[in-house]
């Protein structure tokens, strides 16, 4: 299964406990996203899927992925865990591929109270599999048909997600808001030093992270950059500090440094800022002002 280099390990964990074989694919640097074109060369005779993750609130191109399925014969699943109605080309995350998952983790745009997750599906027989695996592998009480865990989600997690649903559109469409203020304010300063990633989705990014790169063009490394705005009061975080392939328990993946340059690039310059729904134009204008003075 195709999957990008360029994501939180759980997507290839995913991948491993359903018994395939992830073929990890470098992603592009503006947006952080799998690479089609590199997909396209990483493609086996084994090949049966691709695994595209919408990754920080942005879609991979619906469009793109569809050509790609249909050109190789592929079924996509969607890893939809931080793209919570985000949308692209008239598509909805979980809309594209016959499986989406999502991520109900507390930080998530629509996250429970503890862990939790949902996988969606317009396949009638996947569905059915899933319930069944989900509740010890049995899709009636006390018969067992497979080997399955408890993964269902509880009712008190279930109760604070229906009560924050309503609010979910409003909260994208202002971290949608922010994400313009700092695009905005990054650029006007824009000395090539910080340089937001790029939205090709427009109002349908979610935003779940707002991320730039701490290029090559900073005196300061991305470590420094960190400490710097710590000191201001401004806390910020790494999404992800290091790559899949260079992880010590994904070694017999036969993976070595610089296989990915792309996403080890990535993992040395990334920064996420601070991205919550309601966060102060003057409060980015802050955060904005002191990265100017690196």
């Amino acid at each position: 299964m195709l999957v990008p280099a360029n994501t939180f390990i759980a997507t290839v964990i995913g991948v491993i406990q359903a018994g395939a074989t992830p073929i990890l694919v470098d992603c592009d640097r503006h947006t952080a996203l799998i690479d089609l074109n590199l997909a396209a060369k990483a493609i086996t005779p084994k090949t049966r899927a691709i695994l595209p993750v919408h990754l920080y609130g942005q879609m991979v191109s619906p469009k793109a992925l569809l050509d790609f399925a249909q050109a190789h014969n592929l079924i996509i699943f969607e890893d939809a865990a931080q793209a919570h109605l985000a949308q692209r080309e008239g598509y909805m995350a979980g809309s594209v591929g016959m499986a989406a998952a999502f991520s109900f983790y507390p930080s998530k745009n629509l996250g429970a109270f503890g862990n939790g997750g949902m996988l969606i599906t317009s396949d009638q027989e996947v569905a059915q599999r899933v319930q069944t695996l989900r509740n010890y592998g049995a899709p009636k009480k006390y018969y067992h048909t497979e080997v399955g865990k408890n993964s269902r989600l509880d009712s008190l997690q279930a109760a604070i997600l229906q009560v924050k649903l309503p609010h979910l559109s409003q909260w994208n469409q202002l971290r949608n808001q922010a994400a313009q203020i700092y695009d905005q304010g990054l650029k006007s300063g824009r000395d090539n030093k910080v340089v937001p990633m790029t939205n090709l989705a427009q109002e349908g990014h979610v935003y779940h992270l707002y991320v730039v790169r701490i290029n090559e063009a900073s005196s300061m490394t991305r470590e420094q950059v960190q400490d710097f705005l710590k000191e201001k009061g401004i806390q910020t975080g790494i999404h992800y500090p290091i790559p899949c392939h260079l992880q010590p328990a994904y070694k017999s993946l036969g993976y070595q440094l610089g296989d990915f340059p792309q996403a080890e690039m990535l993992c040395e310059q990334i920064l996420s800022l601070p991205m919550y729904p309601g966060i102060k134009s003057e409060d980015i204008a802050w955060v904005v002002e002191q990265i100017s003075l690196i």
